[in-house]
């Protein structure tokens, strides 16, 4: 009977902690889903950046245009002759806002829990699920002598 219950337990300790560990351990399935969600917001940033590379590679192409020459002169505040100029008393300042990266390399992601840590739980689950069980079979002990004794 000693033999059962000693194999009873290290099964039932094996159980708990390999699901312990498919879960939450460092190779589990919460890691992996970070995993996933960062590779996502990755990709993002890569077709992101492959479009602005595109964009930049188009207008690169066409810098030399005429329209885009003058398009740039303009921008930078040439004029042509007999274009009117015209100033004005108090130039209007604009202040770009800073824009806060939510998905920097700086945000901690879910690593997950050592091993040790889940053994210590397993173990303790285990211990937990023993005593539970001695205290109901001492609980149906108490019950079944009590009914025998009021069958005598």
């Amino acid at each position: 009977m000693k033999n059962k219950s000693s194999v009873l337990i290290i099964i039932a300790f094996l159980l708990v902690y390999f699901i312990l560990e498919g879960i939450f351990g460092t190779h589990g399935l919460m890691v992996n889903r970070e995993l996933e969600r960062t590779l996502e917001v990755r990709n993002r940033e890569r077709d992101a950046t492959a479009l602005e590379i595109q964009s930049l590679q188009e207008l690169f192409e066409r810098s030399y245009e005429k329209d885009v020459l003058l398009d740039n002169a303009i921008t930078i505040g040439k004029t042509a002759k007999g274009d009117t100029v015209y100033y004005f008393s108090s130039p209007d300042t604009f202040e770009p806002q800073k824009v806060v990266d939510t998905d920097s390399d700086n945000t901690k992601s879910y690593k997950g829990v050592a091993s040790l840590a889940l053994m210590t739980i397993a173990f303790a689950t285990v211990i937990v699920i023993i005593v539970l069980a001695v205290i109901l079979k001492s609980i149906k002990r108490r019950n079944t002598d009590e009914d025998e004794d009021n069958q005598l």
